[in-house]
């Protein structure tokens, strides 16, 4: 479990298929210090399993089924990468619920200036709009954010100097695929309502 609170970034230094499996090498500091072989680490949003380490790089295999619903398969070398370890039972709780089990791939339409803020207009599939609400959480990339608008196609977030200055939302362009994993309680709210009015009509 994470929170979308980014500890910091890394980039994409190899990737070399095995057969199924994907092996990604990040160079990244500042997150091995009590790190062991099996943690969980969020990258970009995605909860993978650390295969090897140390002081300066991480690295991570990711499966077929796993690039198939996630933008790991439009990284490049040179990537910047935004990491979190897992959540110990003593943290604070600074962002939301994240699983690290993303929902679907979002576009990034629209990136504009906003005062101090950058706000990104986000582009995402029909069943994740339904999800989402208006001034609720999503992560994108990891990244635990507020919803500012919401339509049946996009959504509006605001990044803060902080977060677009510590985080790999510096480096996304329009066109650019980011992860997107919607709040769990907005799903469990939804999947209750839905199966309430299901018992009414039986």
């Amino acid at each position: 479990m994470f929170t979308g609170i980014v500890e910091t970034t890394g980039q994409l230094t190899s990737k070399q298929a095995h057969g199924k499996v994907t092996r990604m090498r990040f160079r990244v500091e500042g997150i091995q210090d009590d790190m062991k072989l099996g943690d969980s680490l969020a990258c970009n949003g995605v909860c993978l399993t650390v295969v090897d380490f140390g002081p300066e790089f991480v690295d991570v295999d990711v499966i077929s089924a796993t690039l198939k619903v996630t933008a790991f398969k439009d990284l490049k070398r040179g990537d910047r990468v935004n990491f979190e370890r897992s959540l110990k039972v003593s943290d604070r709780m600074g962002g939301h619920w994240v699983q690290g089990h993303v929902d679907g791939v979002g576009t990034v339409l629209q990136k504009n200036k906003k005062g101090k803020n950058v706000e990104f207009r986000i582009k995402a599939q029909p069943p994740i709009i339904s999800e989402l609400i208006s001034k609720g959480s999503v992560a994108v990339n990891g990244i635990s954010l507020t919803i500012q608008t919401l339509d049946s196609k996009s959504f509006t977030v605001a990044i803060i100097p902080h977060t677009f200055e510590k985080t790999n939302m510096s480096h996304l362009k329009i066109g650019t695929k980011v992860n997107l994993e919607v709040d769990i309680l907005s799903k469990l709210v939804q999947k209750s309502v839905l199966s309430f009015l299901r018992k009414q009509e039986s």
